[in-house]
């Protein structure tokens, strides 16, 4: 038995992300994959049943105050957004990274001609939003209704994350069985690679699953930060910096 960790990361922000799994990569993991024999086809272990685990996690928002318009303008900006949109620059902005954790525990067979096979004997999946970070602008002092009118928007890209994160938990886990009970044993010539291939095939499906799930949180993300919520945003209080 070998076992395999793998953590997948995405950083994440109210209405846009960035991976930082290149496009290409998904591409380089299945190239050095070989071809599955006949005789990988007869692994011992083939029909053996994978123990599957799989969770969701959402932490907690920490709140920082003490940066400019300015500050969050660049902070927007290096997490892959425009500073300003429409004319609307931000007053609070709430990040987060979208994590997957993945450890494998594979079993390996031997075949004939030298060879081996190897298959999953468990896999431990665990999505997650560590913790969000949200940014207010100094301008506006806790207690103000400024304060809490950015505050509670922030809040409600949170309350998004976490809830998208939950409704896609069974659909995820409908996916991940179905791609274990299609998974075909990988023949190996060196066993030492054998976690590393077959990882690299679990994580070729998965990697859709969790672009499905970023692109719908996105588009939910989206449905709040809009003009006229802005508006009613604004129209909340009088107490506005310019």
């Amino acid at each position: 038995m070998e076992t395999r960790r793998h953590q997948f990361r995405t950083k994440s922000s109210r209405r846009w992300r960035r991976l930082c799994l290149p496009a290409a990569a998904a591409v380089v993991l299945t190239a050095g994959l070989p071809a599955l024999s006949a005789a990988a086809q007869r692994c011992p272990g083939a029909a053996d049943p994978v123990e599957l685990k799989f969770q969701t996690f959402s932490g907690e928002a920490s709140y920082r105050t003490g940066h400019s318009r300015g500050d969050l303008q660049r902070i927007q900006r290096r997490h892959g957004g425009p500073g300003s949109a429409g004319g609307w620059y931000p007053l609070g902005l709430t990040l987060t990274e979208f994590k997957m954790d993945m450890r494998l525990n594979v079993k390996i067979y031997p075949l004939s001609r030298n060879g081996f096979c190897a298959v999953p004997e468990t896999l431990d999946i665990r999505l997650s939003y560590p913790n969000f970070t949200v940014y207010i602008d100094r301008r506006y002092r806790r207690g103000t209704c400024e304060y809490r009118t950015i505050r509670d928007h922030e809040d409600q890209h949170v309350a998004v994350y976490r809830q998208e994160l939950e409704r896609f938990k069974p659909w995820f886990r409908k996916r991940l069985v179905a791609i274990i009970q299609r998974l075909k044993p990988v023949a190996v010539a060196d066993p030492g690679r054998a976690a590393t291939l077959v990882q690299a095939r679990i994580k070729n499906k998965v990697t859709p699953l969790l672009r499905k799930v970023q692109d719908a949180t996105d588009s939910a993300n989206a449905r709040v930060d809009t003009p006229s919520n802005y508006r009613l945003i604004h129209s909340r209080c009088r107490n506005w910096k310019k």
